[in-house]
């Protein structure tokens, strides 16, 4: 039985897309001279992985409307936010780049939490 998807559903998985998308874009990105290597390089190449597999999963969604392709969009989503989360605890991020993870953990919990609320039933009379 296939997913489907409300208006919320659809602009939740609409903001994974973005966000995968703005993952794929992460290794043509400026590298700050305190994480050319090590944990931070490995987090980029990480992120990548995550936005091509939400990629590849929400094509899969609008194609077959697959839930379980609903919930890999949905798990790369919080992997993705999770790797934001070490931002907040080393004392070498800038600032800035504080913020930029803030609204990422943000942003992605937007998305996962209107891809996965569950469709409301109508209240109108006469519809089921």
């Amino acid at each position: 039985m296939g997913a489907t998807l409300s208006r919320r559903n659809r602009a939740g998985l609409g903001f994974a897309v973005v966000l995968g998308a703005a993952e794929l874009a992460g290794p043509a990105l400026p590298i700050p001279s305190f994480a050319r290597s090590g944990p931070v390089a490995a987090t980029i190449a990480f992120g990548t992985l995550l936005g091509a597999i939400t990629m590849v999963s929400a094509v899969a969604l609008l194609t077959t409307r697959s839930r379980t392709a609903l919930r890999v969009v949905a798990a790369s989503r919080l992997f993705s936010l999770l790797s934001a989360i070490p931002a907040f605890f080393r004392d070498v991020v800038p600032p800035g780049l504080v913020v930029v993870a803030a609204l990422w953990v943000l942003l992605n919990l937007l998305a996962v939490e209107l891809m996965v609320e569950p469709r409301q039933a109508s209240t109108r009379p006469g519809r089921g």
